[in-house]
């Protein structure tokens, strides 16, 4: 399980930007159906892979903006989230998810 999630979890840093990333493209790495990928990543996290990949775009996003270098519109396009007004929202919508995966 260890290893499935740092699979994942490298695989999901290195392609961040692209806004594109999705379930399929994440079950074709990891080696598995879109099914089986959900009940594992589910059963690991509590999470969908949907929101597994967008928590891991907004904990990301966070720790960009707490380093300050970056405006937020290329902060945006790192993660992957081109719709740019969307992103402070979805930071208020899931900072209780984000909060507990920075604590990890």
């Amino acid at each position: 399980d260890d290893i499935f999630l740092r699979k994942l979890n490298d695989y999901l840093e290195e392609h961040l930007s692209n806004e594109a990333l999705s379930v399929e493209m994440l079950a074709d790495t990891m080696g598995m159906s879109t099914s089986s990928l959900y009940r594992k990543v589910k059963g690991l996290s509590g999470l969908s892979p949907n929101d597994f990949i967008r928590i891991a775009r907004l904990k990301k996003a966070i720790l960009l903006m707490q380093n300050g270098e970056n405006r937020i519109s290329e902060i945006a396009f790192q993660v992957g989230c081109l719709l740019l007004h969307l992103l402070p929202e979805a930071v208020r919508k899931d900072s209780i998810r984000i909060y507990e995966a920075l604590k990890n």
